[in-house]
């Protein structure tokens, strides 16, 4: 999940949705948070790693040319980490 300002902020619906939340994360400090359940012998082993996302500055032409070349609609926070 992507959480910016104790808001979690899901996958975009489509392009004009995807732009916001990339307007929203622009220039901000953010967390990705990935969770993990294993199931090993009958036991559930949980695990999560929080990493701190900083967003440079960027063009509304930038996020836009990003959504448009890379359609994020399946990403939370309309981009992909890696």
């Amino acid at each position: 999940i992507v959480v910016l300002q104790n808001e979690i902020i899901g996958k975009p619906a489509n392009k004009e949705h995807a732009v916001s939340t990339l307007q929203k994360l622009n220039g901000n400090q953010h967390q990705v948070i990935t969770g993990v359940t294993l199931l090993h012998n009958g036991t559930m082993h949980h695990f999560y790693e929080v990493t701190d996302v900083h967003f440079n500055s960027l063009t509304n032409e930038q996020l836009h040319w990003y959504v448009d070349t890379y359609t994020p609609y399946d990403k939370a926070g309309a981009y992909a980490i890696q």
